[in-house]
């Protein structure tokens, strides 16, 4: 009968390398595998009322813009309508016809708030429809992660997970927003980001415009002039925030 030698530093290396797989396997999943994209130049949004209130996340990214050195001014176009949900632009033919009406450089894809939460396999298949349908035009497709419900933060990590899941499969760009909001209300509880349980007001909306605005264009929004009304102090502190949360999402190359 022959007898195995119990070697423990075997098995103690063999321990430590599957958890470095699985801690590798596990990082690799939490990070955008797709950090940067061409700047964009035209750029379609398509989603519902979190893109549209306020005058329109894309309005203020452009104002944003337009007081870069030098000068940005990309076109900008929303295919927006109340509560819809990505199957719904799916299977609206207006919503197709404005992808391909128009050599966008980048379309923006923002899903129904709670959708990626309540039913992600659904959320995930028309996800996939859109990016082929964008790629199609030879348009970059780019996810809006959106925010956690307002007095719901515990919404926000499996939000963030969703979206960073389809995107990396997709191998499409993805914008950190709802990070953003969870970051501004951890620094200062105080602040009101909502207008109601869901949207965003004034001041939700300028830091998603100024999270994108730093995303699509590598530069930094602190200290732009533009600050939709919401006044200096407010304004910079959002900038700060934007800014912060996409050099941390995308690494230290931003």
């Amino acid at each position: 009968m022959k007898h195995v030698l119990y070697n423990p530093l075997r098995w103690v290396t063999l321990v430590v390398w599957l958890w470095a797989s699985m801690l590798s396997a596990a990082l690799a999943n939490s990070q955008p595998l797709v950090t940067h994209i061409e700047k964009p130049t035209s750029v379609l949004f398509i989603g519902n009322s979190f893109t549209y209130f306020n005058g329109g996340i894309e309005h203020h990214m452009v104002e944003l813009a337009r007081m870069t050195a030098p000068k940005l001014n990309p076109v900008v176009h929303r295919q927006t309508f109340p509560g819809e949900t990505l199957q719904g632009h799916v299977e609206k033919q207006g919503s197709q016809d404005v992808i391909k009406a128009f050599p966008w450089s980048t379309v923006v894809i923002q899903g129904y708030s709670n959708r990626p939460l309540a039913d992600n396999a659904r959320f995930e298949r028309y996800a996939r429809d859109l990016v082929s349908t964008i790629e199609a035009q030879q348009a970059q497709p780019v996810f809006f992660m959106t925010w956690a419900y307002n007095g719901k933060p515990e919404m926000t990590a499996p939000l963030h997970d969703a979206y960073l899941d389809i995107a990396n499969e997709t191998k499409a760009f993805v914008v950190p927003v709802g990070p953003a909001f969870e970051k501004a209300l951890q620094a200062q509880p105080e602040l009101n980001l909502y207008a109601d349980d869901k949207h965003a007001n004034l001041a939700g909306t300028y830091l998603a415009a100024c999270v994108f605005y730093a995303a699509f264009f590598e530069n930094s929004p602190v200290g732009n002039p533009y600050h939709a009304g919401l006044g200096a102090e407010k304004a910079l502190f959002l900038q700060q925030v934007a800014q912060k949360t996409v050099q941390e999402f995308y690494g230290p190359s931003r």
